[in-house]
């Protein structure tokens, strides 16, 4: 079949399309942003990196703290993320006791696994104790030289909640097993240095008059810590009359780095051989008043509060 010339023409006309209809839509100009501003979607949140080491006594007095303890990491860890977008958080336990408690320390290094930490404290019981003063320092050797703190730009804080100062006669002035310093030679003010240089910062929760001593004699050599009151009036100065004058002068006496800490002048030897064993004989119901008058409901939002506005004073 033949077609003529006409016919074709027709017939491709017939099948194309308009040009019009091919051509791509125009693309919509978009605005720039005007100079120096940043669009929302792009701006970098806020991120806080933490690292929260919780250095507790575990003797007999202290069980009620030991059970709020969870609560207190809950509540740091909730209030940290709800003010920074992006947050970093490692917790770590140093649970300590004393030397004649067979175990001393109980210990738990910085994890982001928080259940881990959780599971750590449940199984932690309160118990032994032995003599007034406990193994701090062997607490503050294992934070200052085991722990293994992240970098420096993280906010390093070691937490203290105790009742009762380390082993040495510059801190206590009632009954101390010790009172040449621990007994397995670990050097305090070693440790407080290290953990200045380290740029960790020390809160200390203050039950006692002799908490309030170890308290000013640590900040001889760490310039960052912080004392918390926790306790009552009644519960903090309950070293009253000759037990307090003697704390005062064997604080005296650790700022001049006196050889000899002898007890206040009023006070005879006989008195100072037999205050031991009346601090033994007291040891219960003190005890028992401090945790009763300073209930340890109120550790989570005091430490919480704490720690963020260290956060807000390091990032904003």
């Amino acid at each position: 079949m033949m077609f003529d010339a006409d016919f074709l023409g027709m017939a491709k006309k017939s099948v194309e399309k308009p040009a019009a209809d091919s051509a791509a839509p125009a693309p919509v100009p978009v605005p720039a942003p005007a100079t120096g501003a940043v669009p929302l979607a792009t701006k970098s949140p806020a991120k806080a990196v933490v690292d929260a080491v919780f250095m507790m006594d575990c003797t007999g007095s202290m069980g009620s703290f030991i059970a709020q303890a969870k609560e207190t990491i809950k509540k740091m860890i909730t209030d940290i993320k709800e003010h920074y977008s992006e947050s970093s958080i490692f917790v770590g336990f140093i649970a300590y006791r004393d030397h004649c408690d067979g175990t001393v320390l109980e210990t738990k290094g910085l994890t982001g696994d928080v259940e881990d930490v959780y599971h750590f404290i449940e199984k932690l019981n309160a118990s032994g104790g032995g003599d007034t003063a406990e193994a701090v320092a062997d607490g503050l050797n294992f934070a200052a030289n085991k722990i293994e703190w992240r970098n420096e730009d993280a906010l390093r804080l070691l937490i203290h909640v105790c009742d009762a100062p380390p082993h040495g006669k510059e801190f206590c002035c009632s009954s101390d097993d010790y009172p040449a310093g621990c007994p397995c030679g670990v050097d305090y003010k070693a440790c407080l240095k290290k953990l200045g240089e380290m740029k960790v910062q020390y809160l200390v929760l203050n039950f006692t008059q002799e908490v309030a001593t170890m308290i000013k004699i640590f900040k001889m050599y760490h310039d960052d810590v912080e004392s918390m009151d926790m306790a009552p009036s009644a519960a903090v100065h309950s070293y009253s009359g000759e037990k307090a004058a003697c704390c005062d002068k064997k604080y005296e006496e650790a700022r001049s780095d006196s050889d000899e800490a002898e007890c206040d002048e009023d006070m005879t030897k006989k008195d100072c051989e037999e205050k031991p064993k009346m601090k033994k004989k007291a040891a219960a119901p003190h005890m028992s008043m401090k945790c009763e008058e300073a209930p340890a409901s109120k550790m989570k939002d005091m430490v919480s509060a704490s720690i963020m506005s260290k956060a807000k004073s390091k990032w904003g």
